[in-house]
């Protein structure tokens, strides 16, 4: 996966949404992208996993 190769990358997922989401749901994008630049980042203790196919 892309975000853990990215220095402090995080990953959204957002539910209900499909490849166009900047088009779906602009101000939940604007939202995540503006905390992302101006909030600290948060601490993990678990990796995130997805189950497996």
């Amino acid at each position: 996966m892309l975000y853990r190769a990215i220095p402090d990358a995080e990953l959204a997922v957002v539910p209900g949404a499909s490849h166009v989401l900047l088009h779906e749901k602009p101000a939940l994008c604007a939202q995540l992208v503006g905390d992302f630049l101006t909030l600290p980042a948060s601490l993990t203790y678990l990796p995130v996993r997805r189950r497996g196919r």
